[in-house]
C-alpha cells in the first residue's frame, strides 16, 4: 500500500478578502480529484499564512510532504516577506516540496523590492513548480533555477468553485 502524502495548503485568511478562501478550497478540491485519478492516498490540511506563532508554523509543517500556496496575487512585498518567513521553517525540513499554484503576477511594472522577494521565493531549492494565472513572461523573469516542473500559465483555481461546492459528496476523502 502506498504511503499517504501529507499536503499543507497555505491560505490567506483575513477579514476583507473572501476570494483567497475560495482559492484554497478549490485547490484542496483539485488535489483530491487528482489523487483519486492517480489512485494516490493524500491528506490535505489547511493553515493560515497570517499566523504569527512560530510554534504553530512548525507544528503545521511537521511530517508534511508538500506545501501548496493556492494562488492569489503576489504583488505585496509585505505579504511576500511573510512567505519567506515561513520558508525559514520549510528549509529545516528538506523533504517538503513547495508549489505555487496559479499565483497572480502583475502586468504592471512591479516594485524593485518585490522583484527581489519573488526571485528569492521562486528560486528556493524546495520549490518544484510555479504556475501563474497572470503574466507568464513576467513570472519567468523571476525564475533562474531549473525546477522539476516547468512554469506554466494555468486557470485560476476558482474556476472550479462550482464543482467544489458538491465536492464533499463526490470526492472520497482519505
Amino acid at each position: 500500500m502506498m504511503k499517504k502524502k501529507k499536503i499543507l495548503i497555505y491560505k490567506r485568511k483575513y477579514k476583507h478578502n473572501y476570494g483567497d478562501l475560495v482559492l484554497a478550497d478549490c485547490c484542496r478540491y483539485l488535489l483530491y480529484q487528482a489523487a483519486d485519478i492517480c489512485k494516490s492516498p493524500i491528506r490535505v490540511s489547511v493553515a493560515n499564512v497570517y499566523e504569527k506563532s512560530d510554534f504553530l508554523i512548525r507544528l503545521w509543517l511537521k511530517n508534511k510532504d508538500a506545501v501548496v500556496y493556492p494562488g492569489g496575487g503576489l504583488n505585496s512585498a509585505v505579504f511576500n516577506k511573510m512567505l519567506l518567513h515561513i520558508f525559514t521553517f520549510i528549509e529545516q525540513r528538506e523533504q517538503i516540496a513547495v508549489y505555487f499554484n496559479a499565483v497572480g503576477i502583475s502586468r504592471i511594472k512591479p516594485k524593485k523590492k518585490n522583484i527581489v522577494l519573488l526571485k528569492e521565493l521562486f528560486n528556493k531549492p524546495q520549490v518544484r513548480q510555479v504556475t501563474t494565472r497572470g503574466d507568464l513572461a513576467q513570472m519567468k523573469k523571476y525564475i533562474s533555477v531549473s525546477q522539476p516542473y516547468p512554469p506554466r500559465l494555468v486557470f485560476d483555481a476558482a474556476v472550479w468553485a462550482g464543482e467544489d461546492t458538491g465536492s464533499e459528496r463526490t470526492v472520497r476523502r482519505r
